[in-house]
């Protein structure tokens, strides 16, 4: 009994062994069939879209189909004849588009800027995959030369950020920015323009220019700051900050981006670097002291401008801010000589001019309530009207030289005193200080004084 157990033991031992041989050949077998097909059905898909868009009638949704089943196949998977191939698709139909009008239809501009940005991009893909897998693969030099073409053809990608600029989707227009910068910089289109040394020259060279590069990084500035994304907008900036490229203007809008996240902190090193980069713009200065003023801060703010003051002491617009922390804090008369002392330093300086006016104007302000609240009416005019006319030849000053018409506090001084003078019975020019109140009145588009 246990003899023939043993056999059927060993009997049963050998066909299962036979038998588990056996299925694992028919396994494999069907795994190579089934990868054999699942390819076959892969390079049909291909060629599918190929014939699709290259048709004398194409027929593009059928072509982006077919490709949505090549992608769907294992075989896509990092395969630079799929990302050749899609990338095809999209430059056929940018073609087909382009020839459009010569044919008597009407071109589609934002489906050329669709195709040429998707197909920038499988371009992009498919020459990465070749680089690394085969760097003599024939299409190679397709993929270079279609994807320089989509390049040229955009001006370097950047009309596509400017048709999303248009259209006031600040979020695409950055990104079809950044894809330009990039693009310009990248190897890929570097290859492409090599391969026609004419384009190389004419197309490339410009486009990659220092020139061109930075008016781009600028015009993706503005549209992160047209999307309010603040973050965006502030490394967008950042990234403009040592191009030399509108400078002040940069670094203004910086530091706002700055303020607008309540980062105080670096809204006043941007305000500082500004000062130290940009010393002829008093903005930053100015700022960077409204900051210390508002945090009742006058030790630092004296300190700060003290020693800015100290790099640069010929500064008119130091010195006058100087004198406005002077103003500020209730020294009148140390402040009228920073004022007077930046007029001398800077002639043209309206500010100057206008502050030196109010400091006079108030002076003769605070005379006349003195008087009014001492019942001693008879005495304003003689004792508060001079004080008033002395500080009308500053307010003139300043209307002379402020050629913008940026500050209102002038043309009210001036049309407060120049009325107090005409008004007088016994003004003897009252004709002419009318003319002067109305042509300071026009100036500024405040009303004219009518009889």
């Amino acid at each position: 009994m246990k003899r023939i157990i043993l056999t059927a033991l060993a009997a049963a031992l050998t066909l299962g062994s036979f038998t588990a041989y056996a299925g694992g050949d028919d396994a494999e077998k069907a795994a190579k069939k089934a990868a054999k097909e699942e390819l076959k059905a892969f390079n049909k898909a291909l060629k599918e879209a190929k014939k699709a868009s290259e048709s004398t009638t194409p027929d593009f949704a059928a072509a982006r189909a077919a490709i949505a089943t090549a992608q769907a196949n294992s075989n896509s998977k990092d395969n630079p004849e799929f990302y050749f191939a899609a990338g095809e698709v999209e430059y056929a139909q940018m073609n087909n588009e382009r020839n459009k009008p010569a044919l008597g239809g009407k071109m589609d501009e934002k489906t050329i800027y669709d195709c040429t940005d998707a197909a920038y991009d499988l371009y992009s893909k498919a020459y990465e995959l070749y680089k690394a897998q085969d760097p003599k693969a024939k299409n190679l030099e397709t993929v270079k030369a279609h994807a320089f073409e989509c390049f040229q053809i955009t001006g370097g990608l950047r009309a596509n950020a400017g048709y999303w600029y248009n259209a006031k989707d600040w979020k695409k227009a950055y990104d079809a920015f950044t894809k330009s910068i990039e693009a310009t910089q990248s190897d890929l289109i570097k290859e492409g323009a090599a391969q026609n040394p004419i384009l190389m020259e004419t197309v490339y060279a410009p486009l990659a220019a220092d020139s061109t590069i930075n008016q781009t990084m600028f015009n993706r500035a503005v549209v992160a700051i047209y999307s309010e994304d603040h973050n965006l907008a502030i490394t967008a900036l950042e990234a403009m900050k040592d191009k030399n490229y509108e400078t002040n203007l940069i670094y203004q809008s910086l530091a706002k981006e700055y303020l607008a996240l309540q980062d105080t902190a670096k809204f006043v090193d941007l305000l500082k670097e500004g000062v130290q980069k940009l010393p002829s713009e008093p903005w930053y200065a100015t700022s960077l002291m409204n900051v210390y003023l508002e945090q009742k801060n006058y030790a630092e703010a004296a300190n700060y401008i003290d020693n800015i003051i100290k790099t640069d002491p010929n500064n008119a617009r130091f010195v006058d801010l100087k004198g406005r922390l002077l103003e500020i804090q209730g020294d009148n008369a140390a402040a009228e000589e920073c004022y007077k002392k930046a007029t001398e330093l800077d002639a043209t300086n309206y500010q100057s001019w206008s502050n030196l006016g109010r400091i006079a104007f108030n002076k003769a302000t605070d005379k006349e309530n003195e008087l009014y609240d001492k019942k001693q009416y008879d005495a304003v005019d003689k004792v508060a009207g001079p004080l008033y006319d002395a500080a009308l030849p500053f307010y003139e000053k300043a209307f002379a030289f402020d050629s913008e018409r940026s500050d209102n506090t002038i043309a009210n001084a001036m049309r407060t005193i120049l009325y107090k003078k005409f008004q007088k019975p016994s003004c003897p020019n009252k004709q002419e200080l009318i003319d002067q109140y109305n042509e300071v009145s026009r100036a500024y588009g405040l009303p004219e004084f009518k009889k």
